[in-house]
Formats: C-alpha cells, sequence, structure tokens
C-alpha cells in the first residue's frame, strides 16, 4: 500500500492504528476479507483505503472456529525480546526487558522491508532489510518444524534447478507441439513467430512439487517462467503487444524488473493507463495464469499446504495494481489460487494412475463438469459461490470415489467369479456361507436372486464322481481366491492408513484428459523429506509393498519412484538428495527404476561439500528424463572436489565454469551392466582402466565360508539412554558386555571365566597392514546358546554383572548372550581385518592371533589364498582406485562393506611363486617396520608401498597412461 501510493500515512500495522487484538480480528474478517460496499459502516471510514483481498487465509479456519478467535487473545499479554532480536534501541544497541506482544510483532514487521527488489521508496526503507518470500519460506518452515528430514533449500539451489528443468522441458514442449528439433534456447528464440501461441504452449506446462513444503520450488518456477517469456521475447500484455525496454532479472530468489536505463522497476498508483501500469499488471496476470495452469503442489501436512499458499498468494499480491474499472481506486480482487495446493500422503493411493482400461463411462461424463467446476472456482471472487463450488467439487469427488471403487481390478474380478456360469454357483453358495449378502454390492445380489435357485445349489446330484471331485477342486481354489479378493476389498475399504492418502488419479483434473485418463506431469521438482527407516518407522508405514521398498532404505527414494509415476513420457524429475543412492543397499530397487524408465541426464556431486547450513548431509542434484526408449547414453557428471569451496565458487560450479577444486566429464551410461548394481559415473578414460583391472580377475572370495562381519554386540557399555533408564548408581561408558583390562580385572573372575571373555581389537590396535598385539578391551562372548538362562549359572562373577545391566540388555539372546556373535573360526589364528568406514583410502591389516572385533570391520579368512599377498593387493593404489570408482562412497570416504569386498577383482598368482614371494617379503618388511614403529623409516615404508604398487600395475597389464591417471586420484599414505 505505502509501495505503491508513496504514502506512509497508509501503513496500518501499528499500535496507533490497531490497538488490540480486537481490531485486528476486525481487519481479517471485517474489512481484508469483505469488499468495500459489504463492510459496515463503523469500519468503512476508518479503513477505507485497504482493498478487499480475496483469499481463504481471511476466512474463519475450522481450527479457529473449534478452538479460540483472535479477538479471544490477551492484548495485554506481554513477552520478552528474544535474545538475538532485531530490534534495536536510538543508540544501535538491542533492545532488552518485554514488550505488548501484540506491539512486538508490529515492530518487529516493521523492522524488514517487505518490498521486492523493485520497490526502495525512502531513505529509511532502504536501510531495512529486505525480506523476500524465499526469506519468509525460511521463517515459516523453522517455525512449523514439523518435518523431519526436511532442509530449507538455498535459493541459488532452487533458482538453478527450477531455471535447469524448466528449459529443458520449453524445449520439448515446443519441439513437440510444433514438430521442431530445437538443441537450446537460441534455437528456439529462431523459430518462434507467434507469440500468442508461444505464450499457450508454455502455459501448458505442468509442474508439481509432491512434498512442496513451504512452496519454495513453486515460487522459484513461477519467477523463472516469466524470466524465459521475457529472454524468449513473448512476453506481452492482455492486448497481445509485448513488453519491450524491460528486462526481467532472478536475484536472490526474487523477481527483479529493470529499466531500459538499468534502474529497478517500481509501481507507481496510475491515473492513467501508462507503460508502467501495463508492466504491473502484465506481471500480475502472467503470475496468476502460471500458478492456476501449471504449479500444482501436495503436502502431508496442513501446515505447510497453508506456507505455500500464502507464500504463492504473496508472489501475486506483490504485483497486484490499480483497476481501471475503479478509476484506479481499488486494487484487483486477487483470484482464488489455494485449490492447486493440496493436503495429502503423496506416497499412498487407493486407485492406480494408469487404470485406462477400467474408466467408467459415467466418470468420463464428469470430468468436464469437474474441469468448469474447478476453472469457476479460480475465478469468482464472491464467497458464497466459492463455497458452493467447492461442495460441489468434493461431491464430485467422492462420486469418483465410487466410481473408481467399483470398477478396480478385485470388484471386477469378484464380479467376473460370482456372475459366471452355473457350475460356478457352488462357488457362489459357498461366499454367501462365508460372508452373507450383505457383503456383496446390489447389482451381485440382484443377480443371485434372478439367476440362483436352490435346485442350482444342488447340482452336484446330476454330477458323476470324476465331476464331482474335479468341482470340489475348482470350489476350493475359487473360494480361496474369492476370499483373498473379498479381503483385500474390505481392506482397501476400512484401513484407516488411507485417511489422508492423496488420490492422484483425479485431484488434479488439468492432468487428465477428456476421457479422464492420467496424462502426467512435464516435470516434478523438490527436495524430499530425507528419512532412514530404521530412524523412523512410522514414517513407513503402509509403504512396504511400493514397488520401490526395500529395507534400510530412505523414504526419498519412495518420492522419487512416485514422481517417475507422475511423469509423463519424456517429463522430468530433479531433485536435491542425499548421494548415496548410487551405492546404498535400501535403494538397489530405487536404482533399477530409474534405470528401466528413465535416463540420468545430469548428476551434480557436492561431494563432502555442506549445502544445506542446518545439517550434515551429503548431497547431490539429478535430473531425469522418463523415456521407454532406453539405449547406452551419456550423463551429465559433476562432482566438487574441494569441500572448503565458497558458496560463490559453487554457484560457479553449478553454472558449469572449471575449477581446480571441481571436475565435470560426460559418463557413458550402459544399463546392462548397472541393472542390479551399483550406479558410477565415469569418463572413458576411467571406464577403460577398471575394464582392464577386472578383466584380470580369477579369484573371488566365497561370500559364506570366507568373509564375515565382526561381532555386534548391541550394549557395548552404558550409553546415554541406559543412564536414564539405570540411574545413578552406573557411569556413562562403564562396560557391559565390552570391558576395558581395568574393568576385567574388577570382576575377579575364575579360569572357567576368563574362557569366554575374549581379546578385542579396536582402531587403536588395528593399522593398515598389521595389527598391535596387546589389546586394551575385552569382550565377554556369549552366543545365542546364552539365550538358555541356566547356562549362565556356571559363570556366577558374570552372571552378577550382567544382571546390573538386564534393564537395558535387548539383543535377541537377552539378557546373557551378545546380538550377534557370528561363527568364532573366523576371529581365530591368521586373518585379514578389513575396515568399513575409511578415510582418504581402504585400510587391510594382517594378523595371524586370535583376535575378535566389531561390526565397524569386516573378516576376511581364507585357505586357498596366500593371506599376505592379499593384504598387499587390497592395500594397493590399484585396489583403492577400483574401490573409489566401483566401491561405496560416502563423499570422499571409502565404505567397504561385504558387496564391495566380494566384487573386488583378485587376480591371484599362485603360479608365480617367485613375485608371490617377491611381495610376502615386501609385506614383512612393512609389518616389522609397522610393528617395531621405525618412524625415521616412514619414507622407506613408502618406497615399499609404491614398489608393491609397480607390481600390481604390471600383474595387471596397466599402461603408463593408466598408472599416471591412477596417481593423480593421489590416495595418502598414513
Amino acid at each position: 500500500m505505502t509501495g505503491f501510493s508513496k504514502n506512509e500515512s497508509f501503513a496500518f500495522l501499528k499500535k496507533e492504528f490497531i490497538k488490540d487484538f480486537d481490531e485486528l480480528d476486525k481487519l481479517f474478517f471485517d474489512v481484508l476479507s469483505k469488499k468495500p460496499n459489504e463492510r459496515y459502516e463503523e469500519v468503512k471510514k476508518k479503513y477505507s483505503f485497504i482493498p478487499y483481498l480475496n483469499s481463504s487465509l481471511f476466512e474463519e479456519s475450522d481450527e479457529e472456529k473449534k478452538l479460540i478467535f483472535i479477538s479471544q487473545l490477551d492484548s495485554t499479554s506481554k513477552i520478552k525480546f528474544y535474545k538475538n532480536t532485531i530490534l534495536k534501541d536510538l543508540n544501535g544497541k538491542r533492545i532488552l526487558g518485554e514488550n505488548n506482544l501484540l506491539y512486538y510483532l508490529y515492530d518487529f514487521l516493521n523492522s524488514y522491508s517487505f518490498g521486492s527488489l523493485n520497490n526502495s521508496n525512502t531513505i529509511e526503507e532502504q536501510h531495512k532489510e529486505l525480506i523476500s518470500t524465499s526469506v519468509l519460506g525460511l521463517i515459516f518452515e523453522k517455525i512449523n518444524g514439523y518435518k523431519d528430514g526436511s532442509f530449507y533449500t538455498p535459493s541459488y539451489i532452487t533458482t538453478f534447478m527450477s531455471k535447469n528443468i524448466l528449459e529443458k522441458i520449453v524445449i520439448d514442449k515446443f519441439n513437440d507441439t510444433k514438430g521442431w528439433n530445437c538443441k537450446n534456447l537460441d534455437n528456439l528464440y529462431d523459430k518462434i513467430e507467434n507469440r500468442t501461441e508461444a505464450n499457450e504452449i508454455i502455459n501448458s506446462l505442468k509442474i508439481c512439487d509432491s512434498a512442496v513444503g513451504s512452496g519454495h520450488y513453486l515460487v522459484s518456477m513461477l519467477n523463472e517462467i516469466i524470466r524465459l517469456k521475457s529472454d524468449l521475447g513473448i512476453l506481452e500484455d492482455k492486448n497481445g503487444k509485448r513488453i519491450r525496454d524491460y528486462k526481467i532479472l532472478i536475484e536472490n530468489d526474487d523477481l527483479a524488473i529493470k529499466t531500459i536505463d538499468n534502474e529497478y522497476f517500481t509501481y507507481k498508483k496510475p491515473k492513467t493507463i501508462s507503460d508502467n501500469h501495463l508492466v504491473q499488471e502484465t506481471i500480475f496476470l502472467e503470475k496468476q495464469k502460471i500458478i492456476e495452469n501449471c504449479l500444482f503442489g501436495v503436502d502431508i501436512n496442513p501446515n505447510s499446504v497453508n506456507i505455500c499458499r500464502l507464500r504463492l498468494w504473496i508472489e501475486l499480491l506483490k504485483h497486484t495494481y490499480y483497476t481501471e474499472e475503479s478509476n484506479f481506486e481499488h486494487l484487483h480482487t486477487l483470484p482464488n489460487i489455494d485449490i492447486n495446493i493440496k493436503v495429502g500422503n503423496s506416497l499412498l493411493s487407493k486407485f492406480p494412475l494408469i487404470d485406462n482400461e477400467n474408466i467408467p463411462k459415467v466418470l468420463k461424463d464428469k470430468i468436464e463438469k469437474y474441469k468448469v467446476l474447478v476453472k469457476d472456482y479460480k475465478k469468482t471472487n464472491d464467497k458464497i459461490i466459492k463455497h458452493k463450488i467447492k461442495e460441489q467439487i468434493s461431491n464430485l469427488k467422492n462420486e469418483f470415489i465410487l466410481d473408481f471403487k467399483n470398477n478396480s481390478k478385485n470388484i471386477l474380478n469378484l464380479k467376473k467369479i460370482l456372475n459366471g456360469h452355473t457350475t460356478q454357483r457352488e462357488v457362489k453358495k459357498g461366499y454367501i456361507q462365508q460372508f452373507g449378502l450383505d457383503s456383496l454390492s446390489r447389482d451381485i445380489v440382484l443377480n443371485f436372486v434372478t439367476s440362483t435357485s436352490d435346485s442350482l445349489f444342488d447340482i452336484t446330484s446330476l454330477m458323476t464322481k470324476t465331476q464331482l471331485k474335479e468341482a470340489k477342486i475348482i470350489k476350493k481354489d475359487m473360494l480361496k481366491t474369492i476370499n483373498k479378493l473379498h479381503l483385500e476389498i474390505q481392506k482397501a475399504e476400512n484401513d484407516k492408513l488411507y485417511e489422508n492418502s492423496f488420490e492422484w488419479r483425479f485431484e488434479f483434473p488439468e492432468i487428465l484428459d477428456d476421457d479422464g485418463k492420467f496424462l502426467g506431469f512435464d516435470a516434478i521438482i523438490g527436495n524430499p523429506p530425507y528419512i532412514r527407516e530404521p530412524e523412523n518407522k512410522e514414517a513407513f508405514v503402509g509403504l512396504h509393498d511400493a514397488p520401490c521398498y526395500k529395507g534400510k532404505m530412505d523414504l526419498w527414494f519412495l518420492f522419487a519412484c512416485k514422481g517417475i509415476d507422475l511423469l509423463k513420457n519424456n517429463g522430468r524429475l530433479s531433485f536435491i538428495a542425499t548421494n548415496n543412492w548410487v551405492s546404498n543397499y535400501g535403494a538397489s530397487n530405487f536404482r533399477n527404476k530409474i534405470l528401466k524408465t528413465s535416463k540420468i541426464e545430469e548428476y551434480i556431486d557436492f561431494g563432502e561439500y555442506f549445502v544445506f547450513d542446518s545439517a550434515d548431509v551429503l548431497t547431490m542434484i539429478f535430473t531425469l528424463n522418463k523415456t521407454d526408449e532406453i539405449s547406452d547414453y551419456y550423463c551429465e557428471y559433476s562432482k566438487i572436489l574441494d569441500k572448503t569451496i565458497k558458496e560463490d565458487d559453487v554457484k560457479d560450479f553449478l553454472n558449469k565454469l572449471p575449477s581446480e577444486k571441481t571436475q565435470s566429464y560426460k559418463s557413458l551410461m550402459i544399463n546392462e551392466n548397472l541393472i542390479d548394481n551399483n550406479i558410477v559415473f565415469l569418463d572413458d578414460s576411467i571406464t577403460s582402466i577398471l575394464n582392464k583391472i577386472e578383466e584380470k580377475k580369477n579369484f573371488t572370495l566365497d561370500e559364506k565360508e570366507e568373509i564375515t562381519n565382526g561381532i555386534q554386540v548391541q550394549q557395548e557399555c552404558v550409553n546415554k539412554k541406559s543412564l536414564e533408564i539405570l540411574g545413578k548408581n552406573y557411569r556413562l561408558n562403564e562396560g557391559i558386555f565390552n570391558l576395558t583390562t581395568e574393568e576385567l580385572e574388577y570382576l575377579n573372575l575364575n579360569q572357567n571365566e576368563l574362557e569366554i571373555v575374549k581379546p578385542l581389537f579396536t582402531s587403536n590396535e588395528i593399522n593398515r597392514y598389521n595389527t598391535k598385539r596387546e589389546n586394551k578391551n575385552w569382550v565377554i562372548y556369549t552366543d545365542s546358546s546364552f539365550k538358555d538362562i541356566e547356562k549362565m549359572n556356571n559363570y556366577p562373577n558374570l552372571k552378577y554383572h550382567l544382571d546390573r545391566f538386564k534393564d537395558v540388555i535387548t539383543t535377541d539372546n537377552k539378557p546373557y548372550g551378545i546380538h550377534r556373535a557370528r561363527n568364532e573360526y573366523f576371529f581365530k589364528g591368521e586373518k585379514i581385518l578389513s575396515l568399513r568406514k575409511c578415510v582418504n583410502r581402504p585400510l587391510f591389516s594382517y594378523v595371524d592371533f586370535d583376535s575378535y572385533v566389531n561390526q565397524a570391520y569386516y573378516v576376511i579368512k581364507s585357505n586357498r589364498i596366500n593371506l599376505k599377498y592379499l593384504t598387499a593387493l587390497l592395500n594397493s593404489n590399484l585396489i583403492a582406485f577400483w574401490l573409489k570408482y566401483k566401491g561405496k562412497m560416502q563423499g570422499n570416504n571409502f565404505q567397504v562393506d561385504k558387496e564391495p569386498l566380494l566384487n573386488i577383482p583378485i587376480l591371484y598368482i599362485e603360479n608365480n611363486p617367485l613375485i608371490l614371494n617377491e611381495i610376502n617379503t615386501i609385506v614383512d618388511k612393512i609389518i616389522f617396520l609397522k610393528v617395531n614403529e621405525i618412524t625415521d623409516n616412514k619414507n622407506y615404508l613408502i618406497e615399499l608401498e609404491e614398489k608393491l604398487n609397480k607390481i600390481f600395475y604390471k600383474l595387471y597389464d596397466l599402461s603408463n597412461d593408466d598408472i599416471e591417471i591412477i596417481r593423480e586420484v593421489k590416495f595418502e599414505y598414513p
């Protein structure tokens, strides 16, 4: 108001104007929600300059009606100033003490400039901190605090992702519609001749965020579409006149308009039609069309949906304009834009997306009515009409649910069986006897009445013995089928799980054709919630039957799988999410889904750089192209190598500017090699080396007999959670199943008890190549046989010790057995210990004495291969190189789990004793130097390791160029 009119007296959020919550209640529900001619006399004069805002934000919500109205809040209540408040006194110091709650809110809001970059009205206003809708989104998400696993996406990320995917789908849309073959926007710019048609093509795009949160991505897409229209030279006013002499930019995730003089555009309240007014009006109308036609969002949390609606509404409000019809006295009434943002669980639906063969004719007849109602809802500014339309839409959707239910595959199959031939009437009788007539739909009941009689039920009297026997088998099998169908139908009907399900099949009529077929979206974009099932099982309730589901997965995998399903063919999906899915065990179904349905067009790996300020999450951005035609193709791959990189450098990286801190190349994707495997992005030179290494493989470790994970104890020692249960007589880190040497001595165990206490080795003793013999820790090695609690009576001191902790012991073999003892054979004698999580390079340690380790290690034990030779090979740069590109990585760290261990291409040279002995001799020297801690010989150690590297390079037939590429990786020697 103050920005458009340049009149500071129009500022009304201040205590002099709205002194209490009663007055604020009037503002919302008697002023902003009503047209000027509908307001009662008391408020007409005072609020004459305040426009009518057609928004559900200013309608009393169901929650308010149930709980409390704004007017019922205490206007005298006070609140302490936040310790880091932005509010300052005349001396520039933060204000202390307390303030009236409402006045504190006014002061806080007035300390910011809510204008866009285009409006800097006064010197005072220019010194206020600018607060854009993206910042508002961050504030709202912080206040909301609703969703575990969700992080606010920085604006430069949303801008990049939105721009990137938008340009791809726009080029595709024009190519599909016009039969063109444009490769980029320059080609498109040269081809466009009809601006109006070009606008219609772009306005037909359908873009969705299925975990919409605060609406950050939808707002970003909104602004990017307008920017793109400007860049293509097709932005035009309502009369078809092109908007010239203005440049539309995106700055800090906000729409910025600059004049030909490079000054920010500022809308001024006009007296007549002017260019200034036409620009404001055009941007408003463009935003309205895009929000109504192109942008869709869903979230399980109602608060998020309201925040998203608010942000889109604010985007419109920023470019509202004074209407010519009111002689430029009243602002244009805002449309109803809330209907495209809906509440629901995106991942759960009763009805499948693709069931076109079962679309009932009656549904097709209703689709047109449905589409008309939704359009009417968006257009009306009459609240009574709006609520009537809303009710009609709700009734129509209930009819859809009934139509889909009665035409579901289970119902149709049940009808088919029950309405079958005479020989199946025994089946009908059995069904009725079991479930009763009430369980059947009306049309099936009528069928029974008209076609079934007692004589028909007694048809068995006419059958031969053979026929009777066959009939009984058929009846039994068919009854099983019927019972299964019936129970599935009942479950779908009554399961409370589906109370929040979202029916993508018909919720958005814009995504349906005239026959009711689901067409799909052009783009799915977002930052889905990252929730691992072990940490939040509740989030996965009802999702275990999803095609992409797999144990130990992340919830965002399911959002991506659903996103692919929601796309039309040739549609795009772009997510920012965790980067471990390419090798994560729980993502195997997800990976296969992508490989079988899509192309990974672009993969941006942020490495160990943390994109989110609030979380240490390693992330990536990918763009998928859904397609039926998947052959070998190239993916644009890029990665940040230096985690200390600055944000400005990250922006350059996203814009594909080269740097020593990043890398990028085209990676050949051969799907048949990737299905059921980890996904790796390699350039051709690296692929060539890996192929050479794998070609030499002649030995594979036996998965069951030669490799195992370390002991999983479960309750090693007292942690914080255990301490809360046990009480003050216990101490943090006190040993339970794991003991220090001091704790072991304190227990004063007898010889029999000492037999089941085993030496436990940790990273303090385990190094590359060698393990120190002197352990400092011990484990009470009680296997599953100790589930028989009587067995523990033979170990009285240990029993007394473990009984002290019985309230916190939760192992499968409680109270005396550890969780997973593994086969003790692996911990005896000669072996190789492999650290699962390794920094800089993998760690393999040769051991020739009894040594027990926890689940942080894998144990390799084999009589088929020389273990010193294998230790040297596994510690070599050649295998480190292979694991880096073909194993599992967490950022720049190695995740050496069982799968990558089994896949290592081992070349065993048992028929070449000279080289085998040479390697063993070098290994003995390395172990000797390490055991005796001869630090002066560090360079000699490196020299010995380099000698081993050269031997393995030669054994694997690598060229000098290959070796140079491996050396460039620079694996550090500890």
